[in-house]
């Protein structure tokens, strides 16, 4: 179990080292975070779409490998999956819209319209009490 603030640092986090991964196209963040459940937040349900190539393949494996060791010794319960293309996220949930974590190109938008931006997760991010 973890707590708002914690969330709102690691995807802050996580944001930035995505950021600067060449071979990632996109991630977003689905399940009860999407949802804006607001009773606790068992695990964070990532998604991240990587670039084509070989070289990009390996490099976002590298990438999702090293993510899933930062959040098991920083105790952060994360489920990631890393796609090539939309055909293996076609089993989640169709009702549920994804936030947006990174998506520099517009991949994620062009098929999520109307998904929300990460910054949402951040409701007083105006006031400075991230």
């Amino acid at each position: 179990k973890y707590d708002r603030s914690a969330l709102f640092q690691y995807v802050e986090c996580l944001r930035q080292r995505l950021s600067k991964e060449s071979s990632i196209l996109a991630a977003g963040i689905w399940g009860g975070i999407a949802r804006g459940e607001k009773e606790g937040y068992p695990d964070l349900d990532l998604r991240v779409f990587r670039k084509q190539g070989i070289r990009n393949g390996v490099s976002a494996c590298w990438f999702m490998v090293r993510e899933r060791t930062h959040a098991l010794f920083s105790g952060f319960p994360l489920d990631a999956f890393l796609s090539d293309g939309w055909r293996h996220i076609s089993r989640l949930r169709a009702d549920e819209m994804p936030v947006l974590l990174y998506d520099p190109s517009g991949f994620m938008r062009k098929r999520y319209e109307s998904a929300p931006d990460w910054r949402m997760l951040y409701p007083d991010a105006g006031e400075g009490n991230v």
